[in-house]
Parts: structure tokens; sequence; C-alpha cells
């Protein structure tokens, strides 16, 4: 804590490297998402093209990846387009994160709004 901000100077090339890895596959995989860039945090905010953010959790968490919606961090269903993706993993974990995060919105359909069903749920 006293190291005068050396331990975060050192990781700053790291995470700039993989925010931008991460937003290269995204646009590669899901071309319709949005997702700006950073200034600086540990996560994108990728702008979905529809209302999916908690059935596309859902659909993630059955592939094995651990998300928050994005109402996780609002109130009455706000943030129901975007989806909170951290970039603090390898590149190569990152690639299978896509990977499987395309399968994921292939199943939710990239753009549809999720199913009367489908309640929002916070998973991380």
């Amino acid at each position: 804590m006293n190291d005068g901000g050396k331990a975060l100077a050192a990781r700053r090339p790291l995470l700039r490297a993989r925010r931008d890895h991460l937003r290269a596959r995204l646009a590669e995989k899901l071309p319709e998402w949005v997702c700006p860039r950073p200034a600086g945090g540990l996560s994108l905010w990728a702008r979905l093209p529809g209302p999916i953010s908690s059935a596309l959790t859902i659909a993630a968490e059955a592939e094995g990846l651990r998300l928050a919606a994005g109402p996780r961090f609002g109130v009455d269903g706000a943030f129901e387009r975007r989806l909170r993706l951290p970039y603090t993993l390898p590149e190569d974990q990152l690639d299978e994160a896509v990977i499987r995060l395309g399968r994921a919105a292939r199943k939710v359909g990239r753009g549809r709004k999720a199913p009367a069903s489908v309640k929002p749920v916070a998973v991380y």
C-alpha cells in the first residue's frame, strides 16, 4: 500500500493490453455489440443490440462463464442492454470466454428481447 503507486504503474500496461485484446475479439465475434474503450478500470461495458443482458448471463453460466448482468448495477430493469465484461484474465482465457459468450448469445438470440419467464439474475 505504501509503494508509491509502483505496483499499479507496473500493472497498467498489462491491463491495457488485455482490454484492447478483449475489445478486438468482441469486435470480431460479436460485431453488433458496441464496446467503448474505457479510460481505466477493470472491465468493459458492452452495449447489446437488445434487452438481453439477464438472459445472456443465464445462458453464459451454462457455458461456464460467470458474468454480472447490467441490471445488477441499476434499479427497475436499468441496463438490460448492457453487460459488464472484466478483462483481468490472460488473453488465451479471454479468447475462450468470447467463444463461449458467442455461443450464449446465439442461444439467447443476439438482439431478441428476453422471454418474460426469465427474471434478472446476478451471476458473477
